[in-house]
């Protein structure tokens, strides 16, 4: 993603107090094969921000190295034990450059928010230049919130008790909440069974449950016709694999299989449907379940003799007309006829039936 596209868009990431209520130092806590904040930041830089501010005080020596080796800019808040959260952030946008027309700010510790959602908000922006913009998952907002610069300066010049809520009424008139897939914008560590909650989240990041699969199809607007079509593969897919584990004794992934199932046609209609939709799956950090669902209209080579999660897709979506389960006969009967008198899409089609015969004959052990 070219750093030009997204210039005036910068962060603001508070990180200089001393997390008394979690009892030890959030940002530095352990979060799978990072800390809490390298986490936070490889959110914004994934989704394509890289004029990152972290504003540190305490223990800042053991945070300074790492912020360096990211490549943000560091602001110091030598008052942190005498200051809040919102003292760091006006030091924060103090080092902002004219060009900055908009700042995420964020707490260290909210180290989950996928970049899909950034983008999502940097988006709307686009659209809706003079918004102040918030995140919301069912209802509720979160972080991180978009700011545009006449909130920057406003925050700058507050002064009274009631903080970032002052200056957010302020600007409630042109507020804009933007509900998101993402549960994670609730997310942070404030207290020890948040950061246990927050481990759990980690651990199983990029496998979204059942409720946020809904949530998705909600936010792309997927049709009823298609959800029934994805719940209908999910189902014979999952068949399939129970039935081939139990034979062969080989380990398939179910919750990846089944999530790939319900989301693989959520951009169903766009040109190249599989591949966006899996462009969508790996902002959001589901990097498995995207490679499953890109492959799902074509599958590679490499695949044709492999049984795994996307080989599984691969069948089973071609056993499923609409939300109906069929024989590969009928289904690439179907298609022929729906491409009778077009010679390149029914070589096409060929190729695809020859492929999915030698997977039925794999996984099923049967010829289809």
């Amino acid at each position: 993603m070219s750093q030009k596209k997204y210039d005036d868009i910068y962060v603001v990431i508070a990180a200089a107090g001393c997390s008394r209520r979690m009892k030890q130092f959030k940002p530095l806590l352990p979060l799978n094969d990072k800390c809490i904040l390298e986490s936070t930041l490889k959110n914004f830089q994934d989704a394509g921000l890289h004029n990152i501010i972290t504003v540190v005080g305490y223990r800042k020596q053991k945070m300074i190295p790492i912020l360096e080796k990211a490549g943000v800019f560091i602001v110091e808040n030598n008052a942190y034990d005498e200051t809040d959260m919102l003292e760091s952030i006006r030091l924060g946008l103090q080092s902002l450059p004219p060009r900055a027309n908009a700042v995420f700010l964020c707490p260290a510790d909210v180290a989950l928010v996928s970049p899909f959602t950034i983008r999502e908000l940097i988006a709307h922006h686009r659209a809706f230049p003079s918004a102040v913009l918030l995140p919301s998952y069912h209802g509720e907002t979160g972080h991180p919130p978009l700011f545009t610069r006449p909130v920057i300066e406003a925050l700058g010049d507050y002064r009274e008790d009631n903080g970032m809520r002052g200056v957010l009424e302020l600007f409630r008139d042109d507020t804009k909440i933007l509900e998101v897939p993402d549960p994670e914008i609730l997310e942070d560590a404030d207290l020890p069974k948040d950061y246990e909650r927050l481990k759990e989240a980690a651990k199983n990041r990029g496998i979204p449950n059942t409720q946020v699969c809904e949530d998705i199809w909600n936010y792309v607007k997927t049709p009823s016709r298609v959800r029934a079509h994805c719940i209908a593969v999910e189902e014979t897919a999952r068949q399939l694999a129970e039935e081939y584990s139990a034979e062969h004794n080989i380990h398939i992934d179910q919750k990846i299989l089944s999530r790939a199932a319900l989301l693989h046609d959520i951009q169903k209609g766009q040109p190249h449907h599989a591949e966006a939709a899996a462009d969508i799956l790996e902002l959001m950090g589901c990097c498995r379940i995207a490679e499953c669902i890109r492959y799902h209209k074509q599958l590679p080579p490499q695949l044709w003799d492999t049984v795994n999660e996307s080989t599984l897709l691969y069948l089973a979506d071609r056993l499923v007309i609409e939300d109906r389960r069929v024989n590969l006969s009928e289904r690439f009967r179907q298609k022929a006829e729906r491409f009778a008198g077009n010679p390149d899409a029914l070589a096409c089609l060929e190729r695809d039936r020859k492929t999915a015969e030698h997977l039925y004959e794999m996984i099923r052990g049967e010829k289809p």
